[in-house]
């Protein structure tokens, strides 16, 4: 999206891309006076790098994972530490989670592209399946009856979250903003297999990845059955 007046050179533009957070969505924006235009690994980088990466390659802006190409893309941890950087004019925006995004947007900037696709997944090895079975099904169990309670009380679940969150930064969020954020992201029970073939052949297509075959890579067994049991 360019801006309304004036498209800055590629020397003018300042990217920030990050880094995988727990939302279904990540917002691609910036402000309205500028347009967004710089790691190898595909899962090093994090998907919203690579969407990022990809999405301005769909608009004629080159990248490059050390810094050269049209657009300097600028790791940056924690995601807090973008906000504040954005809104201080120190970057011209970013790829973020919420509620990341929405503190961005609040801060002037507006939202060039909304990603979709699962960022969380619960994952564990063959062996540790194999080996403990009854484990990954109470696993399962907890976070299919968590889904159903952020879906049937959501108020309730955003105050739990916050109240977590607090434990973690010492002060809670915004009630409004911690809203804003769940209204972003999709609790599902559902994988979304193409969602990870989608963003490894972005990867691959960026030459951040060998072309892969992930045939095999979700086993949906597991969670078949206790979705099967949670019906019946």
């Amino acid at each position: 999206m360019l801006a309304p007046d004036t498209a800055p050179k590629p020397t003018d533009l300042r990217y920030r891309t990050w880094q995988w957070e727990g939302s279904h969505t990540s917002p691609i924006f910036g402000h309205f006076s500028e347009v967004l235009r710089r790691w190898p690994l595909w899962l090093r980088l994090g998907w919203q790098d690579v969407a990022l990466r990809y999405w301005l390659k769909q608009h004629g802006v080159t990248t490059n994972t050390t810094g050269g190409g049209d657009a300097f893309i600028k790791p940056t941890k924690p995601n807090s530490a973008a906000v504040l950087q954005f809104k201080s004019g120190q970057i011209a925006g970013g790829s973020e989670p919420a509620p990341y995004d929405i503190q961005m947007v609040q801060d002037g900037g507006t939202v060039l592209l909304s990603e979709p696709g699962v960022t969380t997944l619960l994952i564990v090895t063959k062996s540790f399946l194999a080996a403990h079975p009854a484990i990954v099904t109470d696993l399962l169990k907890a976070q299919v009856q968590a889904n159903a309670f952020i879906k049937s009380n959501p108020t309730q679940a955003q105050a739990d979250a916050n109240a977590e969150l607090a434990t973690y930064t010492g002060k809670p969020l915004k009630a409004d903003l911690i809203a804003a954020s769940f209204k972003e992201i999709t609790f599902t029970n559902d994988p979304n297999q193409a969602s990870l073939k989608t963003d490894a052949d972005q990867a691959v297509s960026l030459g951040l990845l060998k072309p892969v075959n992930l045939d095999g890579i979700y086993d949906l067994g597991p969670l078949n059955k206790v979705l099967a049991s949670a019906a019946g």
